[in-house]
């Protein structure tokens, strides 16, 4: 098969059923040859059951459980898992953030024009404004604390993405983080090794949270930064 896509899924019972009939709709629609692979990272609610319903019911889809929380090591377990039987991977966000459309967009950045990580470019339609300040704040500080720039990468948090052979044996390899920065490094390892990196823009709506929920996660990613930019230097 060409495509596997990758659909983590931590607790999405309200969601997970619908969505990925949506996805699978599409898809079966297009020219690809693919298979949908629902990544449940310890989910605790009816996710499991969902999961091995969808299954049994639709041809493409599969689920596979991960016995560890995690984002990051959701997908990167199931590319490992899966390694020798695609030639392109992607993942996208079980909340479905962007047109179905631009997932065809994406295979042909890598098909067509030869790029090994495409990177999902927001497009912000709604967010608030202590998110607002938050995602281009930590794009600016990523930026300068990785790559001493403004602008290099275009985007790191966007919840599509999708890559080459060359790039999952850099996910699988290389990244250590097992939740939310493993985009970044991701894409920091990609460009160290000078891949070919290619941008698509998205439409992107982000709800609000919680104060106390966004400053945490604001630490967490600044201490993230300067890990990796740091074990990086003492190599």
């Amino acid at each position: 098969m060409s495509l596997l896509l990758v659909v983590p899924a931590y607790n999405e019972e309200k969601i997970l059923k619908r969505n990925i009939k949506k996805l699978h709709q599409f898809l079966t629609k297009t020219h690809l040859d693919f298979l949908i692979l629902i990544a449940d990272n310890l989910s605790n609610d009816n996710t499991p059951n969902i999961g091995k319903e969808l299954e049994k019911e639709l041809k493409n889809v599969k689920y596979l459980r991960i016995n560890r929380k995690g984002k990051g090591i959701a997908i990167k377990e199931s590319v490992k898992f899966f390694l020798k039987k695609f030639d392109y991977f992607m993942f996208i966000d079980a909340d479905l953030p962007t047109d179905l459309e631009n997932i065809l967009i994406f295979y042909e950045k890598l098909e067509k024009n030869k790029c090994d990580l495409v990177v999902g470019k927001r497009k912000f339609i709604y967010i608030p404004f202590i998110r607002k300040i938050t995602s281009y704040g930590y794009k600016i500080l990523a930026n300068v604390i990785l790559f001493f720039s403004f602008s290099k990468v275009k985007d790191f948090q966007a919840g599509i993405m999708a890559w080459n052979k060359k790039v999952a044996e850099i996910l699988t390899n290389e990244v250590k983080d097992n939740h939310w920065f493993f985009n970044t490094e991701l894409i920091y390892y990609s460009i160290k090794k000078k891949m070919k990196i290619c941008y698509v823009e998205i439409g992107c709506k982000i709800e609000k949270r919680s104060s106390v929920k966004v400053i945490k996660d604001s630490l967490y990613f600044l201490k993230k930064l300067l890990e990796l930019r740091f074990r990086n230097l003492l190599k």
